[in-house]
């Protein structure tokens, strides 16, 4: 077995899969991880408290964008199976590893059954004649301290481990969710390392959320990353190594990977193309072939620009397909980077800011029209200086956001409710705002003075996109206070002197 450069370990529930986020922003996240597993073949270890993995549970997390593990170690490390192409394995070493324990479940369920009934517990079946699984809600943990310790009084060689139980309430002082009992010799942590000593990985990087989850998040000889923890499992992994990670599991999952392999984005290699490269290659190339990748960049805005002076069905139909044509100008890109100029990324983005701003500004929404190019100049400054930028905002001022938001206003207004589509145009405003101001705060070491000791095509964007800015705030008197304080650092700048210094150039746009 060839020695990988590295693995990855990840809890499922709350880690890789969260409901209180939307099922696409995780499918989106994790199915780039998915991609990047696979292309470098980096070995992929699932280690759940859940106490059996079958078929629903493949189907569950093929749902949430991500691949069949490689290896599942479940039932908090009762449980380990290897997958052998669409089947899994037992391992059988584990197993005779666990079954010397000689753990026995019913003695310990008929033991603990008076401590259940004095705590109002309930007891759960788990399948796992490793494990036993305890449910309690709401209870304080002084409360719970003692439940676990008269447990322990009652039983022996065995380890009672917590585990928070998603959407219901638990706080630093406030327990919900399950007490999993099992082997001592067992555990998150020790199934682990008995699936690395397998592996024999370089490096091993270790994702979870939950208190569950802390025994292999601190493994001394992994990198752990606890994403948007709970917040018992916050307060005991202060003065630890382990790196806590706020916001979106699945979205700082790929952002730790991508970082590891070292993977620059290539040119117009967005994650959203990435992901939807899958989907529309097939198509790309009976998509105006002729076109080179800049030429259909173009394409799309002039699409879209035509949309405006349809009606009904005809609008709709070259509205989605000039927006669609973002996917595939990128796909083109990458099939052939010899007919993508060096400058392509800059036409993309001005074709995609272009494409709000004529829909916009041809219904009278100034205001939202302008603000579209805020999100773009707040990411470009602040990954000019080095900052990660979320590729969707929780205030929704993606340009998939818009995209989408678009394609419903122009669909309200087409008939005839003029006042849904006006709400949808104004809430696009709103939304860039909040993302800009996001995005702003990821860059406050930024400084003006310093344009040559940053990333340099960032700073060509950022340049870029405040040329755009400049040219359509001119066009129009800007009224909004709050988008005029926004504006006003922007408009004050000299874009060419600018260019001039740091030997910058835009591409020629003839359109």
């Amino acid at each position: 077995m060839t020695q990988p450069a590295f693995t990855v370990t990840s809890d499922f529930d709350g880690t890789l899969f969260d409901p209180n986020l939307k099922a696409f922003i995780a499918w989106y996240y994790n199915a780039q991880t998915t991609s990047l597993l696979n292309s470098h073949n980096i070995p992929f270890i699932l280690n759940t408290g859940r106490p059996i993995w079958d078929t629903f549970s493949d189907v569950q997390i093929a749902a949430a964008g991500m691949k069949k593990p490689d290896v599942v170690v479940y039932g908090a490390g009762t449980k380990i199976v290897w997958r052998r192409g669409n089947t899994y394995e037992l391992d059988e070493e584990w197993e005779k590893i666990m079954q010397k324990t000689g753990w026995n479940k019913a003695k310990i369920l008929k033991a603990i059954q008076p401590i259940l009934k004095e705590y109002n517990a309930a007891l759960f079946d788990t399948h796992n004649e490793y494990m036993t699984r305890i449910w309690i809600n709401k209870i304080p943990v002084e409360e719970l301290n003692k439940f676990v310790k008269a447990v322990l009084s009652v039983v022996s060689d065995t380890k009672v481990l917590r585990t928070e139980q998603i959407l219901l309430p638990n706080t630093e002082v406030i327990f919900s969710g399950y007490l999993l009992l099992i082997p001592s010799t067992a555990g998150k942590d020790v199934g682990m390392k008995h699936v690395l000593n397998t592996l024999r990985p370089k490096a091993n990087l270790v994702f979870g959320d939950a208190l569950v989850d802390l025994p292999m998040l601190m493994d001394a000889s992994s990198e752990g990353y606890a994403v948007n923890p709970t917040a018992m499992a916050r307060m005991e992994l202060k003065n630890t190594k382990v790196t806590i990670l706020e916001g979106s599991p699945p979205e700082n999952i790929l952002r730790i990977i991508t970082s590891k392999l070292n993977i620059e984005k290539s040119i117009r290699n967005s994650p959203y193309r990435s992901v939807s490269s899958s989907f529309f290659s097939i198509l790309e190339p009976f998509i105006y072939p002729k076109l080179t990748s800049d030429q259909l960049s173009l394409k799309g805005l002039e699409l879209v620009q035509h949309s405006i002076t349809k009606k009904h069905l005809g609008g709709m139909f070259l509205l989605v397909q000039g927006l669609l044509l973002d996917v595939f100008d990128g796909l083109r890109a990458r099939k052939s980077p010899k007919l993508t100029s060096d400058n392509g990324q800059l036409i993309d983005g001005y074709s995609d800011r272009m494409k709000e701003y004529v829909q916009l500004a041809n219904r009278k929404h100034y205001d939202s029209a302008i603000s579209c190019f805020l999100p773009s100049i707040a990411r470009a400054r602040a990954e000019a200086i080095g900052s990660v930028v979320p590729e969707f905002d929780s205030a929704g001022g993606s340009a998939l956001s818009r995209n989408v938001k678009l394609v419903k206003s122009y669909f309200l207004s087409s008939v005839g409710n003029v006042d849904g589509s006006n709400r949808v145009d104004k809430s696009i405003y709103l939304s860039n705002m909040q993302t800009f101001h996001n995005r702003k705060s990821l860059a406050k070491s930024f400084s003006w003075s310093n344009l040559k000791k940053y990333d340099r095509p960032s700073v060509q964007r950022l340049l870029f996109y405040i040329s755009l800015l400049q040219s359509k705030a001119n066009e129009q008197k800007v009224e909004n206070s709050e988008l005029n304080e926004a504006l006003k650092e922007y408009m004050k700048i000299n874009i060419e002197k600018l260019k001039n210094d740091l030997k910058i150039t835009f591409p020629k746009i003839n359109h």
